[in-house]
């Protein structure tokens, strides 16, 4: 399906209006209006902290990562929050580092879950198209 053709463009529009009405004409079975007001305000909110730097370290050594890691570990176990991991998100040369560390001592990082970043996520993947 060529998105530019305008047969799609109309059909793409026609499907969204019946969505759009079939939600308002039984907003039960579409679960519309479910998660209003106080609803979002169940769960406890993300913690959120901003840590010390680590100066004079980068993205290419695997020693820097090697810190790095250390540092996350430290903080996050430290604090005793029962994590079975944790996820740990850089740009892609410290996702590569990371992923080649957990590969080569995984007993050392095993509840290290590494996680490229949102944009360099879709930049290689962009890329790769």
């Amino acid at each position: 399906m060529d998105p530019a053709n305008p047969a799609v463009i109309t059909l793409c529009a026609q499907l969204f209006r019946d969505t759009i009405q079939s939600c308002m004409e039984s907003p039960e079975t579409w679960q519309c209006d479910l998660y209003e007001g106080d609803q979002r305000k169940i769960g406890r909110p993300t913690p959120f902290e901003i840590w010390e730097p680590l100066v004079h370290t980068g993205t290419t050594s695997y020693q820097d990562n090697k810190e790095c890691l250390i540092a996350i570990d430290n903080k996050v176990m430290t604090e005793n929050l029962g994590n079975l991991a944790t996820i740990v998100v850089g740009d892609q040369q410290t996702f590569d580092r990371m992923v080649k560390l957990r590969r080569n001592m995984p007993f050392t990082y095993k509840h290290i879950i590494p996680f490229n970043g949102e944009m360099h996520f879709a930049v290689h993947f962009l890329h790769a198209a």
